[in-house]
């Protein structure tokens, strides 16, 4: 029996000094951080052993599992289910972080696939892929988070991709020096189910990105994927673009699915 059977999901209990273990699952909404979704529990309950099985971006919403108590040390184990999303896909948008909160780097509206082409593509991710992280995620390379690097104010970057490889080459803001050069790392992440929801096209005005024309016309897919631990859904939506000859990033994530968990299961923050 998994050791997080013996706790009843978004029921506390509570040892004889009052204080409480359990595990919550919660609607993250978009615009505020797992941090800070994390810190309004701690503030809710007076502990400070809270954390998280499996953070969300500050645009991305849907199921977290908030760890309290004593069920802090099931977060490795939870870890390793597998997760479903839903996300929509933009077509013809390129920026370094895949989502809305980056800089457009580049624009290509009018590029709308048709629903044969999409679901052609959509079939040939199932099954297991070698995937490279995402450039903005936690991952550590060299000790440091990726993501933290590439904030730095101190440095400018060029991302240099191959066949089958990704670099980063990393330079001084004030020299153009190269400071050094990190070879993004792949994963093999398996793909088990992935659907086309809806598609078709939207202006610009109407998706949620700075920056550019708001009267051109952007292709996108919305779709379910259901996936390995590990996977990073930004990447996914890139690299579904690259099949079909053009850029691709995220403008909404929902997680729907952990495990054998889902939606109808969860509760609101304002609601514990």
């Amino acid at each position: 029996m998994n050791s997080s059977a013996k706790y009843q999901l978004n029921k506390l209990i509570f040892d004889d000094f009052n204080r409480p273990s359990g595990i919550l699952l919660l609607n993250k909404p978009s615009d505020i951080s797992s941090h800070d979704l994390v810190d309004q529990v701690r503030r809710k309950y007076n502990i400070k052993q809270v954390g998280h099985a499996g953070a969300l971006d500050v645009f991305s919403s849907g199921l977290m599992l908030i760890l309290v108590g004593k069920a802090t040390k099931l977060s490795n184990e939870i870890l390793n289910w597998d997760m479903a999303y839903k996300a929509r896909i933009v077509l013809g948008l390129f920026n370094y972080t895949q989502d809305p909160e980056g800089e457009i780097i580049r624009s290509t509206p009018e590029f709308i696939p048709s629903t044969e082409d999409l679901l052609k593509t959509l079939e040939s991710f199932k099954g297991k892929y070698n995937q490279f992280v995402s450039i903005y995620s936690s991952v550590k390379v060299k000790g440091v988070k990726l993501r933290k690097i590439l904030r730095d104010s101190r440095y400018s970057f060029e991302v240099i991709k191959k066949d089958d490889s990704k670099d980063i080459v990393i330079k001084r803001k004030d020299s153009e020096e190269v400071y050094t050069t990190i070879a993004v790392p792949q994963r093999e992440i398996t793909i088990y189910d992935i659907k086309l929801l809806e598609n078709g096209s939207k202006l610009g005005k109407d998706l949620p990105f700075k920056g550019i024309d708001p009267d051109k016309q952007y292709g996108y897919c919305d779709i379910y994927v259901k996936c390995s631990k590990g996977t990073y859904i930004r990447q996914l939506a890139e690299d579904i673009g690259n099949k079909l000859g053009t850029d691709a990033i995220l403008a909404t994530l929902e997680r729907t699915e952990l495990g054998i968990l889902n939606s109808s299961m969860a509760i609101n923050l304002e609601d514990l």
